[in-house]
């Protein structure tokens, strides 16, 4: 066996699990940031629906105090109070002049009175529209006159009756007025009772809802998600179908697959809902009875952050993959250095013995070849080179005779020192050409040396694959007794 040497194998092992670490970390960022980004998303979700709320509860206050100062007015009280039964013969005037040519001094329901009240409110504070109901008559005021007489099977009078079976002081809606050809707007609905808690009437502001709308849309633009407004306790009105960013609750039901119970849930709490690539922000808003919903949709965003993330992981890893590769070459090139440098003869630079037997079992026993010649090879009179001139001139002439052979038996054969002035090798040829080569070398290595013959005695033999190693170099030793015998500088084949 030959020593071998496991630094190639060592920096794999180092390679992988460097690999693996990167993986590890990279796995771990890519999650971090992910829930990063989402937790960013929700804070834009629910930041946008805070936003709306304030703008909705700031456009809608102005419109709840007056409503609610209307409804405390002793004025309007008194009125509706002195206001003609429904059975008296009264023609109620339909407008403001009309009132003013049928008015009467110091009579308690001047209807040229209230029409210029109505007005003054919605003069002084630009509404659409200021409108007074009376419980008693069912008459429809509002700041240009007399609006219409309200009938509970009237749908656009379904707005009345159902506030005031809701049984609260106000409630704020989205319905159409009447008296605006129907335009929608953002009515502030308020309850006027006397002393006694008996209702008197409903009296209210809208205004038209471009305001809501210009700023809704900014907000959709500036956080590039969707805002939708959706009514959680007012009354019911005609008003009941779903309009750009206002849904009924059932077409925000089928838009995000909420269930009856999930709606239910909106009214009381603020949640945040990760569901079908969206993340949905519930804000409900208890001064207006509405609720808020803020939609982000993720799918474009963790489609980016996948593409990076991949792109990241693509690079890094071609980094390793690189730095893996060249650590590798360097790593194989000093590994194969130090097995050389383990495996070779420091003063002939052949392979040393171990390593021959390593190279005997791969040639002879994994081999095709048919016929190889093994070598054995002894420096004629070597210890005289050694005694007379010392082993510095000793090992120079070793190594002259390893250079030679080795020149001579280039692709032909391997050559090693086996030990002392010992060579071993194996030929690739016949033993008759093998001796050829070995003669051709003797008289070539005979005429080098000026100052005494270098010679070789060599011993060959043919190689059966059934022979161990042992065996053969027996045989070898035998043919190279046979050269000593015969006077050195020659070959003989077993």
């Amino acid at each position: 066996m030959i020593k071998k040497n496991y630094l190639i194998w060592n920096n794999l092992m180092i390679v992988i699990l460097f690999l693996f670490a990167f993986l590890l970390i990279q796995y771990n960022d890519t999650r971090y940031y992910n829930e990063l980004a989402m937790e960013q998303v929700k804070n834009d979700a629910k930041l946008a629906s805070d936003n709306i709320r304030v703008e909705l509860e700031s456009v809608t206050a102005q419109q709840r105090i007056v409503s609610e100062t209307m409804a405390n007015d002793l004025y309007l009280r008194k009125w509706l109070k002195n206001e003609p039964d429904p059975g008296e013969k009264t023609l109620v005037p339909k407008t403001l002049s009309a009132a003013w040519d049928v008015r009467e001094e110091n009579q308690p329901y001047d209807y040229y009175d209230l029409y210029l009240f109505l007005k003054q409110y919605q003069k002084n504070y630009g509404y659409t529209n200021v409108f007074l109901v009376s419980a008693k008559t069912g008459c429809y005021y509002y700041n240009g006159g007399l609006n219409k007489i309200i009938h509970r099977r009237s749908r656009f009078d379904s707005w009345y009756y159902n506030f005031i079976d809701l049984g609260k002081s106000y409630d704020i809606q989205f319905d159409r007025d009447e008296t605006k050809n129907y335009r929608l707007s953002v009515f502030v609905n308020y309850r006027i009772t006397d002393e006694n808690g008996k209702l008197l009437g409903v009296v209210g502001t809208a205004q038209d809802v471009t305001n809501i709308d210009r700023r809704v849309y900014e907000l959709e633009r500036e956080g590039n998600l969707r805002i939708y407004i959706t009514n959680m306790g007012n009354a019911h009105n005609s008003f009941t179908e779903s309009r750009g960013y206002y849904k009924t609750q059932k077409d925000l039901a089928e838009l995000f697959h909420f269930k009856e119970e999930e709606l239910k849930e909106f009214e009381s709490r603020e949640q945040i809902i990760e569901k079908m690539n969206h993340m949905i922000s519930i804000s409900p808003v208890p001064s207006l009875n509405w609720c808020i919903i803020s939609d982000k949709n993720t799918e474009q965003m963790m489609h980016t952050f996948v593409i990076k993330s991949r792109n990241s992981f693509l690079y890094m890893l071609l980094n390793v993959v690189i730095s893996g590769c060249i650590s590798m070459f360097m790593m194989g090139r000093t590994n194969r250095n130090l097995v050389l440098r383990a495996n070779m003869d420091e003063t002939t630079r052949l392979p040393n013995r171990k390593y021959f037997r390593y190279i005997f079992d791969k040639k002879i026993k994994r081999g095709k070849r048919k016929v190889y010649s093994l070598v054995m090879v002894d420096v004629d009179n070597f210890k005289t080179y050694n005694d007379t001139r010392g082993h510095r001139y000793g090992n120079t002439i070793l190594t002259f005779v390893a250079k030679s052979m080795k020149e001579a038996f280039d692709r032909k054969g391997v050559v090693a020192r086996w030990g002392g002035d010992e060579f071993i090798l194996i030929s690739y040829m016949s033993p008759a050409m093998t001796k050829a080569m070995i003669d051709n070398l003797n008289e070539y290595l005979k005429k080098q040396n000026q100052l005494e013959s270098i010679s070789l005695s060599v011993g060959i033999t043919i190689i059966d694959p059934k022979h161990s190693l042992e065996e053969l170099m027996e045989n070898a030793d035998k043919a190279l007794y046979a050269a000593k015998t015969a006077g050195k500088g020659c070959s003989m084949i077993y």
